[in-house]
C-alpha cells in the first residue's frame, strides 16, 4: 500500500517534538481514563466477519494498540482543530500501521485530504494527494463493508478529481443507485451521475439508450422521493423537485422525437402489454417537449391510460385534447389525472387548472376551487375563485345581488391576507367588486345596519354588510 507523505511545512524535528507532547498527553489522559469519546461508538467501528480473518485484521489495532488508540486520538483532535497537516500524518499511520481499528480513520483521511488538496501550498502534491485519497474507498469496503453506500462517495470523488474515469464512475453509480435505491438521501449524487452518463454520451462511451436508461432510472428515482417526502415547503421535497427540473434539462438537448421512435418503436411492438417499458417511453417523449402531436406518443398515453390508469397517461391525453381544442375531453382527463395523482402539489396545481378552465360554471369551479383547498388551504387563487363565483351566481334581488358582491369581497380579502402572492390580484377584484355594495338606502329599508351580518336567503351566504 503506497501513501504519499507531506514532507513540507514543519521540519521533521518539530514534527516529532509535536509528536511526543502529544502522546505524552494522551499518554495522561489514559491514566486518568478507561475510555476515549472516539470509541463511544465502537460497535460501529467493527471490520466486518471476512476482514476480521485477513492478516492486517487478527489483530484489529495492529501490532501496538496503545500507540494505534493514542494516533486515533490525536488524529480526531488535529482534524477537529483543522490542523490538516498534522491530521494527514496521523491517518497514514492509522491506514498502514492499522487499518482495521476505526472506520472512522477513512471519514477523517477522506476529508483532510480534501483540505489538502484544495489548499495552494501543497499544488506541487495535488496528483499524489489525489491518488491517496481514491485510495480510501476501496480499502473501507475491503475492511467495513458498504460497498454500496460508500460506492456513491467514491463515484463522485473520482469524477472530480480523475474527470476521465467516466466509465468507472458511471458503474460505481450504478451499483451506488441499485443497492441504495430504498435510502437515497443525497441529491448530489444523482445530479453528478445524471451529468456524468451525458458526458460519457457526449464522448461515445454510452449509447443514446443507454443515456435514456441512466435518465429514466434517475428521474424515477427522483419523482419516487419527491412524493415520499411529500409536503410541498420541506428541504428534500424542494431538493429533489429541483433534482428532477435539473436531470430534465441535461437530457433536453439529447430527446428527439425521432430518436425516441428509432429506438422505442420495435420494443414497443415486440412487447406491446408491458406497461413499465410504455411508460418509461412516455416520460422520454414528455421530456422531450415537442412530441405532443406524436401518433406515437398518443398511442402510448392511451395504451397506458387503458392498461392501468395513470396520473402521467392523463395529463398527457388532456394537455393533447386541449390544443385540439376538444375541452369536454380535457377536463375530463385533467380530473382524472388530479384525481389518480399522488403528487399533492400536482393535485393542487390541476384542481386549480380545472376551477379557472371552469369559471363559466359556478358550481363546477367553485366544486373543484374547494379540492384545491382541502390540499393546501391557503391557496389564495382558489379562495379567489370562490369569490367570483359567488358573485357571478349571485341570487334573489337587487339587495341579495348586493350583498353577493360583499361577500364576494371578503373571499378576496381573505385570499391576500392568507396568500400574499394574489395581492395584487385581490386589491384589483376588492377596488372593482365594491362599486356593487348595496346603498345606505336599501340598508335602511331593509331595517339592517352597516356592520351587521346578513345571511343570503337563495343561497345561504352570510356576509358582513358593507355600504358604497
Amino acid at each position: 500500500m503506497v501513501l504519499h507523505y507531506l514532507t513540507s511545512g514543519l521540519g521533521k524535528e518539530n514534527f516529532i517534538k509535536k509528536m511526543n507532547d502529544k502522546q505524552k498527553f494522551i499518554t495522561l489522559i489514559l491514566a486518568l481514563m478507561c475510555n476515549f469519546t472516539f470509541l463511544a461508538n465502537a460497535q460501529n467501528n467493527e471490520p466486518t466477519p471476512a476482514a476480521k480473518k485477513l492478516p492486517e485484521c487478527i489483530k484489529s489495532h495492529g501490532e501496538d494498540s496503545l500507540e494505534t488508540r493514542r494516533t486515533m486520538s490525536v488524529l480526531q483532535e488535529d482534524y477537529n482543530n483543522r490542523d490538516y497537516f498534522y491530521a494527514y500524518k496521523w491517518f497514514t499511520y492509522m491506514f498502514t500501521k492499522a487499518p482495521c481499528a476505526y472506520k472512522t480513520v477513512y471519514l477523517y483521511g477522506q476529508y483532510t485530504i480534501k483540505e489538502l488538496i484544495a489548499d495552494s501550498n501543497y499544488a506541487s502534491r495535488k496528483e499524489d494527494l489525489v491518488d491517496t485519497l481514491l485510495m480510501i474507498f476501496p480499502t473501507r469496503i475491503k475492511y467495513f463493508g458498504e460497498e454500496g453506500l460508500v460506492k456513491g462517495t467514491w463515484a463522485f470523488n473520482l469524477g472530480k478529481y480523475r474527470p476521465d474515469s467516466i466509465k468507472t464512475v458511471l458503474a460505481l453509480y450504478e451499483d451506488y443507485v441499485n443497492s441504495q435505491r430504498d435510502n437515497l438521501d443525497d441529491v448530489i449524487y444523482i445530479r453528478d451521475y445524471m451529468r456524468n452518463a451525458v458526458n460519457g454520451h457526449i464522448k461515445k462511451l454510452l449509447t443514446k439508450e443507454e443515456l435514456f436508461n441512466v435518465y429514466d432510472l434517475l428521474s424515477t428515482i427522483s419523482e419516487e422521493n419527491k412524493v415520499k417526502y411529500g409536503a410541498e415547503d420541506s428541504s428534500q421535497y424542494i431538493n429533489w423537485n429541483n433534482t428532477i427540473i435539473l436531470v430534465d434539462s441535461y437530457m433536453a438537448q439529447f430527446l428527439k422525437c425521432a430518436d425516441i421512435d428509432a429506438i422505442y418503436a420495435p420494443k414497443i411492438q415486440k412487447d406491446p402489454d408491458n406497461i413499465d417499458l410504455t411508460n418509461k417511453v412516455i416520460k422520454l417523449y414528455k421530456t422531450a417537449g415537442s412530441c405532443n402531436d406524436n401518433p406515437n406518443f398518443v398511442a402510448l398515453l392511451e395504451k397506458s391510460f387503458a392498461l392501468s390508469p395513470n396520473a402521467i397517461a392523463a395529463e398527457g391525453l388532456a394537455n393533447y385534447f386541449e390544443k385540439k381544442g376538444n375541452n369536454a375531453k380535457a377536463n375530463d382527463y385533467f380530473e382524472k389525472a388530479a384525481d389518480l395523482s399522488t403528487d399533492p402539489k400536482k393535485k393542487e396545481d390541476l384542481y386549480l387548472k380545472l376551477a379557472d378552465k371552469n369559471r363559466s360554471s359556478s358550481s363546477v369551479a367553485k366544486s373543484f376551487a374547494r379540492k384545491v383547498l382541502d390540499i393546501n388551504p391557503n391557496n389564495g387563487y382558489a379562495i379567489i375563485i370562490i369569490g367570483s363565483s359567488i358573485y357571478s351566481s349571485a341570487c334573489g334581488d337587487e339587495f341579495d345581488k348586493a350583498m353577493a358582491a360583499c361577500a364576494a369581497v371578503e373571499m378576496f380579502q381573505k385570499a391576500k391576507n392568507l396568500d400574499p402572492s394574489v395581492t395584487a390580484d385581490a386589491n384589483k377584484l376588492i377596488s372593482s367588486y365594491s362599486k356593487y355594495f348595496p346603498n345606505s338606502e336599501q340598508v335602511f329599508f331593509r331595517g339592517l345596519k352597516e356592520g351587521q351580518s346578513y345571511t343570503i336567503p337563495c343561497s345561504g351566504i352570510s356576509a358582513t354588510i358593507k355600504v358604497k
